[in-house]
Formats: C-alpha cells, structure tokens, sequence
C-alpha cells in the first residue's frame, strides 16, 4: 500500500509540473513538499504528449488525489459545493446498500427459518422397515447360496 501511495505521490508531482503557473501556485507549499519527501523517487513517470489527459495512464490513487487537490484548490465555489454535495449522496447511497445487505434484522430472520427448517427434520420419525420373518430368512437364503456358489466356483 505505502509503494502504491509513494507512485501516486510522483504521478501526482509529475503532472502537476505541467499544469499552468497560476493553477500551480494555488496549491500551498506545504501540499506541495508532501508529495516531494513521500513520493517514489526512483518511480519513472512520464506524461504522453500525444495523448490526451483523459487518456493518461494513471494508478486509481492519483485520480483520486487530484480530484482532491480540484476540489480544495481550483474549484469555484458553486463546483466545490456540488462535488461535496456528490460525494455526500454516493455515501448515503453507499451506506442504505449496506444497510439492506447486512440488516441484522433479515439475517437473524432468515436464521430462525433455516432453524425451524432444521428443526422440523428433526423432529420427522424415523421410518424403520420392518420385515418379518420369513423375508429375512429369504434374503438370509439368497446371500449364502449366492456366496456358497462363488466359493464352489474358487475351488474348482
């Protein structure tokens, strides 16, 4: 995790050195030596002049960080406030989603219906067969003869 957060950093370095002066300045030095000391240094990233921005190989981690450094630090207001807005409503989502698939409610439900099923096989009789008396001298008969016979068969 910190060698793919250390790659972002440079990604991040990298692409930032080719953004406009003014838009470069607007993020605090602070941000700026932050990614310096943590990136990757020996990483080698280079940005295709031939494609575009969108097009870019990137690791998720480094979208992720310069949509952070957009919204903090060039946004307009009314965009800041939208993306947070956004960001707020995939959380909400996020959250109603986990909150049906993992409802203990429903889970202890489904339990206790798995349970009564369990139970009620439980509790079915057991069913014995009962043969009498001359059905299993029959079968008796049937298996020695045919076991005698095998053995006759060996001796000869």
């Amino acid at each position: 995790m910190e060698d793919i957060r250390a790659k972002a950093y440079k990604e991040v370095y990298e692409i930032l050195k080719k953004v406009p002066e003014e838009d470069f300045n607007k993020i605090p030095k602070e941000v700026l030596i932050m990614l310096q000391t943590n990136m990757d240094k020996k990483y080698k990233y280079k940005i295709s002049k031939d494609m575009d921005f969108e097009n870019q190989q990137m690791l998720r981690e480094t979208k992720i960080l310069l949509a952070i450094i957009y919204r903090d630090f060039w946004a307009t207001e009314y965009e800041r406030d939208r993306i947070n807005k956004k960001i707020n409503y995939d959380v909400q989502k996020n959250e109603e989603n986990k909150k049906e698939k993992y409802n203990p409610n429903e889970m202890f439900k489904n339990n206790r219906k798995k349970q009564a099923r369990v139970q009620e096989n439980v509790n079915l009789p057991s069913v014995i067969e009962k043969r009498n008396f001359f059905a299993k001298l029959v079968d008796y008969i049937k298996n020695r003869f045919f076991n005698y016979e095998i053995d006759k068969d060996d001796e000869r």
